[in-house]
């Protein structure tokens, strides 16, 4: 078995609930730098409805693999995803 992270240097705002983001049940409400989002969204590089984490917990889930575990401080200043991989042959 194989393990996979990776790190944010700016965690969650501090309005997302980490439980219900952990179940990707989460609404982002507003953008760190509303530009830059107003940017992807117009380029298609970001999701519109805030839908990427639910969607990646769905497709790991049909695919059998491991549910990743979400870590931040209290202050939010940084945010890790990790989860374990599973070795096909």
């Amino acid at each position: 078995m194989c393990s996979v992270s990776a790190e944010r240097n700016a965690g969650p705002d501090h309005y997302i609930d980490m439980e219900k983001f952990a179940m990707g049940k989460v609404r982002a409400r507003r953008y760190r730098n509303p530009k830059i989002g107003e940017f992807f969204k117009e380029i298609d590089l970001s999701e519109k409805k805030s839908k990427g984490i639910s969607k990646i917990l769905r497709k790991l889930k049909r695919n059998g693999s491991p549910m990743p575990k979400f870590e931040t401080d209290a202050n939010r200043t940084y945010m890790i995803r990790g989860t374990s991989c599973i070795k096909t042959e």
